[in-house]
Parts: C-alpha cells; sequence; structure tokens
C-alpha cells in the first residue's frame, strides 16, 4: 500500500529538506505563541487518497495527510534494510512517516498513471493545532518508524487514527452492516482468478473468512475515503467540506488479462498428470520428485507462517492440508529402493490428507481457492497410482 520507494524518498527529500525544515521550525513557533486561532486559520488540512497500482505493494492503494503544500506519508519503507525479506516474511517490517512537498507527491504519481483524490477536511483551528502538533512529533526521528501491519496498522490506518484523535470523538460515520470477508475485499483488488489471488490465496488462513465490519474494512485506502466522504461532525456538518481530483487517473483501455489463468493451468496440469499415470503408472518417479518437492517447499512456507510469523490473516491455514512439508520425504527417498515400505506409508498419509482438503471444500472455515482443487486431485491420482502399482508387486 507504500507509495514510495527508498530512492524516491532520496531524491524528494534532498531537494525540499531545507524548505520543510524553514517551514516546520516557523509554524512551531507560532504555535507556541498565544494567537493559535490566527495561526492555524491558514492551514488546510486534507486527506489524499491514492489509486492502487501495478506492483504488488501498491495493488490496494495509498493514503497520506496533507497539511497546506506539505504531505506527511506513512508508507515509506526501505528495500534494502538489513534482512528486509526475511523480516517481511516474518511480519516484522518497520515503515516509517516521512514528509515531502505536494508539487513532488503529484509527479510521482503522474508518471505512475494513478489518481489522487484529496478530500479537504472541515476543521477548527483546535483540531488543526492537535493533528499538525501529532503530526510533527511523529517526524522526529525516534518517533517515525513503526512496525507495519498489512490489516490494523498501515498507511491507512495510520492518518486515520491521527485524525480521530485530533476530533477528540466529534465524528459520526455512517456505519452500516458488512459481509465481506478480507479475502473478498482483497480479491476486489487482485481479480478472482489472477496469479497474484492464487499466491495469496496460499498464504492467508481461516482469519482470512472472517467478516470484515465496517471499521475493519478501513485498512484499505478507498474504504476510508468513502467512509470520510459520508461522515459528519456532531453539529451535522460534513467532515468532508471539499473533495478534487488532483491527479487524474489514467484510463487503461487497452490493458486486457493476458496469460494462462490459475485455474486453467493447474486444470491443464491435472489432466496431464492423470492420463501419465494411467499409462506409465511405474515410470513417473521424476514426475513425483518435481511435484511433491514443489508442495513440500510451499509447505514449509505456509507452517512458518501459520505457526511463527507475525502476519495477520496467516494463522489457522488448512491448506497445510495439501501443501505438507512432509511432502519432502517422497523426494528424498524416492529413488531409494529400500525405502519403498516407508515411502508407502508416506503416500497413505498424503493421499487422506490431500481427500479431507478436498472435502473441506464443504465444511471446513477456509474458502480454497478453486484452482487448488486440480492440485489437490493431481496428489490423490500420484498417491493412489504409487499405492496401487506398490502393493501389485
Amino acid at each position: 500500500m507504500t507509495s514510495l520507494t527508498n530512492q524516491d524518498r532520496k531524491t524528494t527529500m534532498k531537494s525540499t529538506f531545507t524548505l520543510i525544515l524553514s517551514l516546520l521550525f516557523t509554524l512551531t513557533v507560532f504555535a507556541q505563541q498565544e494567537q493559535k486561532d490566527e495561526t492555524y486559520s491558514n492551514l488546510e488540512v486534507s486527506l489524499l487518497t491514492c489509486s492502487p497500482g501495478d506492483e504488488l505493494y501498491s495493488a490496494f492503494g495509498h493514503t497520506a495527510i496533507k497539511v497546506n503544500d506539505m504531505v506527511f506519508n506513512y508508507g515509506m519503507f526501505n528495500f534494502n534494510t538489513e534482512g528486509f525479506y526475511l523480516k517481511f516474511v516474518s511480519g516484522q517490517t518497520d515503515y516509517e512517516l516521512g514528509v515531502e512537498l505536494m508539487d513532488g507527491f503529484e509527479r510521482q504519481y503522474e508518471r505512475r498513471g494513478r489518481g489522487v483524490i484529496e478530500q479537504k477536511l472541515n476543521l477548527t483551528n483546535e483540531e488543526k493545532a492537535a493533528l499538525f502538533g501529532a503530526l510533527i512529533e511523529n517526524t522526529r526521528p525516534e518517533n517515525k518508524t513503526y512496525r507495519y501491519n498489512f490489516v490494523f496498522d498501515n498507511c491507512a490506518t495510520r492518518p486515520r487514527v491521527k485524525i480521530e484523535e485530533c476530533l477528540k470523538g466529534n465524528i459520526q460515520y455512517d456505519v452500516r452492516e458488512e459481509n465481506d470477508s478480507y479475502r473478498k475485499l482483497i480479491e476486489q483488488y487482485v481479480g478472482e482468478d489472477s496469479w497474484i489471488k492464487f499466491g495469496i490465496d496460499i498464504l492467508i488462513g481461516a482469519e482470512a473468512d472472517k467478516t470484515a465490519s465496517f471499521f475493519d474494512r478501513l485498512f484499505l485506502p478507498d474504504e476510508l475515503m468513502n467512509a470520510f466522504a459520508k461522515a459528519k461532525r456532531e453539529n451535522g456538518e460534513r467532515l468532508v467540506k471539499e473533495t478534487n481530483e488532483v491527479v487524474e487517473q489514467e484510463e487503461n483501455a487497452d490493458e486486457q488479462e493476458g496469460g494462462v489463468t490459475p485455474l486453467a493451468a493447474t486444470v491443464i496440469l491435472m489432466t496431464i498428470v492423470s492420463i501419465a499415470s494411467l499409462l506409465f503408472p511405474r515410470k513417473l518417479k521424476v514426475l513425483d520428485f518435481v511435484l511433491f518437492l514443489i508442495t513440500g517447499l510451499l509447505g514449509v512456507v505456509v507452517a512458518y507462517l501459520c505457526f511463527f510469523s507475525l502476519h495477520p490473516l496467516v494463522g489457522e491455514n488448512y491448506n497445510l492440508l495439501w501443501l505438507n512439508p512432509l511432502h519432502l520425504l517422497i523426494p528424498l527417498t524416492v529413488f531409494i529402493k529400500k525405502a519403498r515400505k516407508f515411502l508407502l506409508v508416506v503416500y497413505m498419509l498424503t493421499a487422506l490428507s490431500a481427500i479431507v482438503a478436498i472435502t473441506g471444500y464443504i465444511y471446513l472455515p477456509q474458502e480454497f481457492n478453486i484452482a487448488f482443487l486440480p492440485i489437490m486431485v493431481m496428489i490423490v491420482v500420484r498417491a493412489l497410482s504409487v499405492i496401487k502399482t506398490q502393493k501389485g508387486k
């Protein structure tokens, strides 16, 4: 959901650092004076909502707070951080608050063809002072870094919390009953039968199928923008006094989904494997080596996320029924003749576990991606084929 890479940040910050420091110093001095009303009446506070991008990290859009010409952006992260990818998998990724000028922020989104909507907020001078002071405090080196959480603490939740805190409860949302799960909300952004959705559905578990309440949904920038658009103050005035499209969304009329979908790919593989199992039941050790190596390695990743990662929605993952780390025992022993009896037991357990997963489409508390089903069938076919062949000897 972040909008800025480390390279963008360095370029922007170098050109605006002196100006921002001067402006912050001036406003801070004014804030300490008695004429607070006059000082903060000149501030214009807005919520910025950016449309989704092509990269996975930007697929859900982005949110920032604009104060006059300054943008406070909680979406900064650095790919070059030591151990970044291990930390990301473990759910220990640190993001930080950055500050840049609006002109630079707009240019970045124009280059990427992503739109930016500005919602000017109806705040009192006292509320502006409270919000601006909180943002300034967050820019301090000791305060700007926070532990990112995709659902509960991200670039959209942080601005919402800061704005709600400055309003001191003087905000009334148009709360409505919701029925969508977290999985369905994610699907709206990545597609129902896309490879991104396929990968995400492998990694997230039963927690993702819980219904997301009205406030739960606000981790998504578009949902937050829509909630603010309908929100009111206690006196009946709207929270958003003006909405403008500051960067126009680039039209992608010619863009079409290309390539084979996950469902088509897995059905084709299942068909090939099933036919090969009937025609050459004793000559598919290499196939088993590859199939169970891949599913076993994926099982290791899923198990790690399920039991050790701090990421939300990855716990209680029933994909472990068919993506099992124990599958790795097959490629380790499939070419060892003395391990036939041992392998037979492993194949039996593998088939049983995959059959449970298949029937789990009905009763398990987790929604499986439809493209997983052909893979499950493929696992059962290979396991039963080997069991029949071994018993026939």
